[in-house]
């Protein structure tokens, strides 16, 4: 299965505090659909195996609400002008149900490896998807941490904070090739 891009996003969600107090109600939000990869499933005797894969996200075309942001994420936070890809690899699918069927929605875990500003973290994405004849599609969601990947969480003079947790939800189409 190969990605289609104008069909798939990928998203970042984090949650901002003020004065050391959080802001309720107030998420950050920045996505982009650059995103690229290929994945080879094998499904045999009722299992299933992730073979060959790589998806990759092009951090430089990030976008929320604030050009200013986006434009530090590049510059500074992310630094993604200098580190532009994050990218991951599955190495396992986990809790797949065993009563899982083509055609029907799953959901199930996958583990692997992300890479972001050139560090490598082991990370489990919760996942809902389906093949639907040569179509597989669905969402995958994981919770980071920037300091797991080497730089400090926004901070603007103290005043205005990140917290550390980022849930990244990434929605994909791919088409079998």
């Amino acid at each position: 299965f190969v990605v289609i891009p104008t069909q798939s996003s990928a998203e970042y969600a984090v949650e901002e505090e003020f004065l050391g107090a959080p802001v309720p109600f107030v998420t950050t939000v920045g996505s982009t659909s650059a995103i690229e990869g290929e994945i080879t499933l094998s499904i045999a005797g009722g299992t299933v195996r992730i073979d060959d894969n790589r998806f990759a996200v092009d951090l430089r075309t990030l976008e929320s609400d604030e050009a200013r942001r986006d434009n530090r994420l590049r510059t500074e936070w992310l630094e993604s002008d200098r580190y532009p890809l994050a990218e991951f690899v599955a190495e396992e699918i986990v809790t797949m149900p065993a009563d899982a069927a083509l055609g029907e929605e799953v959901s199930f875990q996958v583990r692997g490896t992300l890479t972001i500003r050139d560090n490598a973290q082991p990370v489990t994405w919760d996942i809902t998807a389906a093949i639907d004849g040569d179509t597989l599609s669905g969402t995958a969601t994981a919770l980071i941490y920037m300091r797991d990947f080497g730089f400090e969480p926004p901070d603007i003079a103290g005043m205005l904070r990140v917290t550390d947790g980022v849930t990244v939800t990434v929605v994909f189409v791919a088409k079998m090739q």
